[in-house]
Parts: structure tokens; C-alpha cells; sequence
């Protein structure tokens, strides 16, 4: 993978980056903790619903032991039980009657009891009288209906229970001489023991309720949210369906059609583990339960469980919306975050490109002037005003240089502040150049007497201008005592190439050699030959002539 980015990408990368991951915690945590607060609320209307099924159950539910009590405590009632143990027939005939009647009147009234029983220790029903709640009546059983309930769990277990504690039995299908009675009346018997004023157990109240008042509880609430998706249910605690919406499936025990909660949904005993409420998701769908108490004391070990449930799809409708919506946004603020991350990036980096050009350009020796356009008093603001002063100072500088190179020491050069090394290096070479211009003029007009000052060891300039005066001084003196006609003089040439020196030695030797000649002629010596060096050497072709 190829890494050489510009600038610009780079950043542009890390800022995606960085709003991509801020953006994925984010947006995890936000999903995270909404779909979470979605399935609590959904857990919660759920609960609230098995909830309010189970105190309005038991709303209804907590008056019947009260009103049983209330009913054991007639004085009719008492009356018949004490003839009826002194085996005075008439007399209990009599009372037996007047109760009867009373509780005619009392279940006419009540409306929600199918019967109410006296069962003596032996299982035999004494007084049983039942209501029609379709023509609003009640009717004594005859004597040859009435029946022997020996063995059955609502008659014996009261026997070992105190004064006022009652046995609650199961809901099921009422059965009369061992036969389901049709249509179907599914009813809950709430038992008592029945204790004399010496304290001695004389028999057993049992008092059967329609328990079609919890069921329409059930079949209201359905009807109510069946729209939503939701199911309701009461189950036994052997998972028996006591209400679904589907009536064939219900009282499997005593039916045997093979339909229950445990095989359509989950094992009730292992699921709930007898908890009193909850709420989680099986299979898909959410599922919330409460028990349901047939006694307030909740002293009886049968009770029953109020259960909805729903399609987590349905119940959650809501969170996918959210998660469309709340995607949407954060795809919006990606988006969002992409343009305005590119347009501060072009913004800050456009500039720095173009300085980046003219420091290329710089470090070519070319200089290129950008149009930079950048208005904060920032870092990159002062990268691009010192880029700026740097351009047109290395400009000035060269146009200093190119003077100096043409000879024109006359302008000068404004330094970028007390360390501008390069602009004092430039003045420095000028005022130099100055120096030595000056000197040059005095020496083209034979003015040696000049100083020139060197810098260093390391200044050839200054060392071979020293050098040259040093030389012309010495030929000039060589000169100058020449033309007073001294040529006894000694110069030692500088070199091979010390045309100047050559020059005069071989002067100095000419003029020695006429001088020697001049000197036989004025001492009559003609023996001596001079040699002409050309037709142009005149004092030569004299002497010779002469």
C-alpha cells in the first residue's frame, strides 16, 4: 500500500478516521442503550398488562372468602347444625329451610356463585343450593340430587385447617356424579371447616364460584389488544390452558385433547420456576407472566399465572423505526461531517500547497510569486505572510546580487530583522565591492599609496590585492631609479609569467649595455659592437650609426 499522501489527505484521513470511530462509539452506544431503554419499555407495558389482569383477578377473588365467613355465620345456619347433631328432625327440617332460603337470597344477590354447599365430616352434601345466572335464580337441590364428595380434595384438606382458613381448589370443568357437566362451567370452590362453639369440626362449607368472572377478565383484554399482536393466557401451574382465545384448547387435564402452554410455548415449572413476575423474549416473541392468587393470604399452593405475549417484531416496531431514523442521522452526520472536514482542509492546506510550491521553486533558485489568499492571524497566516516577506526578500536579494554582478554597488537592500544573515552577508559583499572599486580606481591612476585591508587568512581578494600593490610598489620604485639613471638595481621576478619584471630586467640589461657602450665612445674605445634589437630600437641603430 502506497503511503506517500499529500498533506492534504493525510488529514483529511485522520479526520474521517477520527469522526468515523467518535461516530461509531456513538452511534453504538446510542443504539445500545436505546434498543435497550425500547425492549425495557416493551418488557414494561408488558408486565404492566399481566399486572393490572392480576389485581383485577384478584380484586374480584379477594371478596369470596369474606362473604363465605360472612355466610357460615348465620344464626340459621347455626340453628340447623345444632338440631341437625341432636337429631331433632323437625326442628332441623325448620332451620334447614330458613338457611336455604337465606342462601338463595344470598347467591340471587352475589350473582357470581354457581353453588354453595354444607358437606357434612362423612362427604355427604346436607344443603346444596345452586344459581342460574342465565334467568338469575337459585334452586335448592333436591334431596335425591344431592351427593357424596368423600375423597375429593376441597372437602377433606379444610378438615385439618383452623376456624377461618380456607382450601382453594383448582379451576376446572364442574363435574356432577362423576360426569363433566355440559355446556361447560368451569368453576374455583373455595372450602372452610366448619367448627361448633366447643370447638369441634362439624362439617365443611364449600362455596363454587363462576369462574367466568377471571375469564371474561381474560377475553375483554384480548379482544382489547388483539389488534396489537398481544395473546393473553391463564395457565395452571401444570401448564394447562385454563383461557386461550381458541376454547378447545382449554381444561386438557379433564378433556385430554393433548393442548397445553407447555408444549405450544415453554415448560411452565422449569420457564417460571414458581417467580412471582417477570418478563424476557423466547423464541421470538416476548413473553411477561405474574402469578394470580385465588386467596390474598396467598395460603393456598394453587394459583395460577396471567401470561402475554407478543412478537418482539411488533412489540419493537418502534426500535426498528428507530434504528432507521437514528442510522439515518448518523449516515447524515457522516456525510455532513465529510464536506465540512473537505472544506476546512482546502481552506488550511490550499495555502500551505501554494507556499510549498515557492519553497520548491526557492530551493530550484527560481522564484515564483503565489496569489495566497488567507485572512486569520493564525499559525498557517503567519506561514504564508513569512513565506510571503522570505519570496520577496530572496527576490530583492537576487536583483542585489545581479546589480552587484553588473557592477552597480549604489543600491542597497532592506534586512528582514537583526539576524537576517543572508541580508548581511549581501551588504557586507557590497560595502566590500565598494572598497575595492575605490581601490581599483586609485591604482588605474598610479596612486599606490592605498591600504588594503584584509579580512582573514581565507581572503584571496583582499591577500591578491595586497600582493599587487605590494608589486606594483616594487616595480614602480624599480622605475622610478631607473629614471634617475640608476641601473645598479636587483628585481627578482615574481614568476615565469612576471611579464612586467621580465620587462624591465631586460631593460635594466640594455640600458647597462648602451651605458657601457656610451662610456667606450666618450673614452675613444670604438672597439666595442652594439646590437641592434630592430629597426624600431632608435637609441641602438644610433649608437651604431654613430
Amino acid at each position: 500500500m502506497d503511503f506517500n499522501l499529500s498533506l492534504k489527505n493525510k488529514i483529511f484521513y485522520i479526520f474521517i478516521s477520527v469522526i468515523t470511530i467518535a461516530i461509531s462509539f456513538v452511534g453504538w452506544y446510542g443504539f445500545s442503550t436505546s434498543s435497550k431503554a425500547y425492549i425495557d419499555s416493551a418488557y414494561e407495558l408488558s408486565e404492566q398488562r399481566t399486572m393490572s389482569i392480576n389485581l383485577e383477578i384478584e380484586g374480584i377473588l379477594t371478596t369470596v372468602p369474606r362473604d363465605v365467613l360472612y355466610a357460615t355465620e348465620y344464626h340459621a345456619l347455626k340453628r340447623f347444625m345444632i338440631w341437625d347433631e341432636m337429631n331433632e328432625k323437625r326442628k332441623t327440617k325448620e332451620w334447614k329451610q330458613i338457611f336455604s332460603t337465606a342462601l338463595m337470597d344470598f347467591l340471587e344477590k352475589k350473582e357470581n356463585y354457581f353453588k354453595a354447599r354444607i358437606i357434612n365430616l362423612k362427604g355427604d352434601e346436607i344443603i346444596s343450593v345452586r344459581y342460574d345466572r342465565n334467568i338469575n335464580k337459585a334452586f335448592i337441590q333436591p334431596y335425591n340430587m344431592l351427593q357424596n364428595k368423600k375423597g375429593r380434595g376441597y372437602v377433606e384438606l379444610p378438615k385439618t385447617l383452623p376456624k377461618g382458613k380456607f382450601y382453594v381448589s383448582q379451576m376446572n370443568l364442574n363435574v356432577e356424579n362423576g360426569q363433566i357437566e355440559t355446556p361447560h362451567i368451569p368453576v374455583v370452590r373455595y372450602s372452610t371447616p366448619m367448627i361448633n362453639s366447643n370447638g369441634e369440626l362439624i362439617g365443611v362449607f364449600v362455596a363454587n364460584i363462576y369462574a367466568d368472572v377471571v375469564l371474561d377478565i381474560l377475553e375483554n383484554i384480548t379482544v382489547q389488544h388483539e389488534k396489537e399482536g398481544v395473546s393473553y393466557f391463564l395457565v395452571d401451574n401444570n401448564g394447562d390452558y385454563l383461557y386461550h382465545k381458541d376454547k378447545k384448547k382449554r381444561w386438557n387435564t379433564q378433556l385430554g385433547h393433548g393442548v397445553t402452554f407447555n408444549k405450544e410455548h415453554f415448560n411452565i415449572q422449569e420457564r417460571l420456576k414458581g417467580a412471582k413476575s417477570g418478563s424476557f423474549t423466547h423464541n421470538g416473541k416476548i413473553y411477561s407472566f405474574h402469578k394470580v392468587h385465588s386467596l390474598k393470604t396467598r395460603e393456598t399452593k394453587n394459583y395460577w399465572y396471567a401470561i402475554s405475549t407478543i412478537d418482539s417484531d411488533v412489540a419493537l416496531k418502534e426500535l426498528q423505526n428507530f434504528k432507521i431514523i437514528f442510522g439515518l442521522i448518523l449516515l447524515s452526520v457522516f456525510i455532513g461531517s465529510f464536506f465540512i472536514i473537505r472544506y476546512y482542509i482546502d481552506k488550511i492546506v490550499s495555502p500551505l500547497s501554494k507556499v510549498t510550491k515557492q519553497l520548491n521553486a526557492l530551493s530550484q533558485g527560481e522564484i515564483r510569486k503565489e496569489d495566497i489568499e488567507y485572512k486569520s492571524d493564525d499559525e498557517i497566516g503567519q506561514i504564508v505572510n513569512s513565506t510571503t516577506i522570505l519570496v520577496d526578500a530572496i527576490e530583492t536579494t537576487i536583483s542585489q546580487a545581479n546589480a552587484v554582478a553588473s557592477g552597480n554597488f549604489t543600491q542597497d537592500i532592506k534586512l528582514l530583522g537583526k539576524n537576517d544573515r543572508l541580508g548581511l552577508a549581501i551588504i557586507d559583499m557590497t560595502k566590500r565591492l565598494k572598497e575595492i572599486t575605490v581601490l581599483s580606481k586609485s591604482l588605474s591612476i598610479g596612486n599606490y599609496n592605498v591600504d588594503v585591508i584584509v579580512k582573514s587568512s581565507d581572503d584571496e581578494l583582499g591577500l591578491a590585492l595586497n600582493n599587487m600593490v605590494n608589486y606594483l610598489e616594487n616595480i614602480t620604485n624599480v622605475a622610478e631609479s631607473i629614471a634617475i639613471g640608476e641601473l645598479d638595481v636587483k628585481y627578482k621576478l615574481q614568476g615565469s609569467d612576471d611579464r612586467l619584471g621580465l620587462a624591465i630586467s631586460q631593460m635594466i640589461k640594455y640600458l647597462k649595455t648602451i651605458l657601457n657602450q656610451a662610456n667606450a665612445i666618450a673614452n675613444e674605445n670604438f672597439n666595442n659592437n652594439i646590437t641592434s634589437k630592430g629597426k624600431n630600437d632608435e637609441l641602438g641603430n644610433a649608437l651604431v650609426t654613430m
